[in-house]
C-alpha cells in the first residue's frame, strides 16, 4: 500500500490560531477516525495523541494541516458520491467492512480506514433520504440480494476514492445479471 504523504502547511497555519484539543475531537470524531490512527498518521506514540485531545499538550502545526487536509479530501467524497446518486432512482451504497477490505478496493493503496468511507457513505447518503446503506453480501431491500459495481474516483489529492453502487439480484450468485440501485 502506498504511503501518503501529507502537506506540509505549517507557514499557513502558523498564520492562524492553533488547533484547540475541542477542535480536533470534533473533526476527528466527525471523520470516522480513531485517535489511534491520528497517532499513527501523525508519527506519533499514541499517549501524545492523548494529551493533545485532553488539553494537556499543544497540537502540533502538522496534525491541524492532516485534519484539514482530510475534511477538504472528505468534502470532495461526500460531494462527488451525493451527486452520483442524484441520478439513481433506487439508491444503494455498498460498503467494506474492514480497512484490509476497504483499502485493497482503491487501487492507488488509499490509507484511510473503512470507518471514513462508512461517514462519507452516511453523510451523502443523508443528502438522498430512503438510500441503503449495506456492506457487501448483505440482503436489501425486498430480500433481494446487493452486488458492487465499484468505480473510483480521483479525489485530485492523490487518493482516489471508490465508490460502491448496487446492483439488486434475487441470487446472491455473482455471474446473474442485475438491476442498477
Amino acid at each position: 500500500m502506498a504511503e501518503r504523504t501529507w502537506p506540509d502547511r505549517t507557514a499557513y497555519l502558523s498564520a492562524g490560531d492553533p488547533m484547540t484539543c475541542a477542535e480536533l475531537v470534533v473533526a476527528r470524531e466527525s471523520l470516522g477516525l480513531t485517535a489511534g490512527w491520528i497517532a499513527k498518521t501523525a508519527a506519533v506514540n499514541a499517549r501524545n495523541e492523548r494529551r493533545w485531545e485532553a488539553g494537556d499538550a499543544k497540537i502540533p502545526a502538522e496534525v491541524q494541516a492532516i485534519i484539514d487536509t482530510l475534511e477538504e479530501i472528505t468534502a470532495v467524497a461526500v460531494t462527488h458520491l451525493a451527486d452520483r446518486l442524484r441520478y439513481l432512482t433506487d439508491r444503494g451504497i455498498i460498503l467494506l467492512r474492514t480497512d484490509a477490505d476497504y483499502q485493497a478496493a482503491a487501487p492507488s493503496g488509499i490509507a484511510l480506514p473503512a470507518r471514513w468511507h462508512h461517514h462519507v457513505a452516511a453523510r451523502a447518503a443523508q443528502t438522498h433520504p430512503g438510500t441503503l446503506l449495506a456492506f457487501q453480501g448483505e440482503r436489501g431491500w425486498r430480500g433481494n440480494w446487493l452486488r458492487t459495481i465499484v468505480s473510483v474516483h480521483d479525489l485530485g489529492t492523490g487518493l482516489d476514492e471508490a465508490t460502491y453502487t448496487t446492483i439488486r439480484t434475487t441470487s446472491p450468485d455473482p455471474e446473474e445479471q442485475g438491476t442498477p440501485c
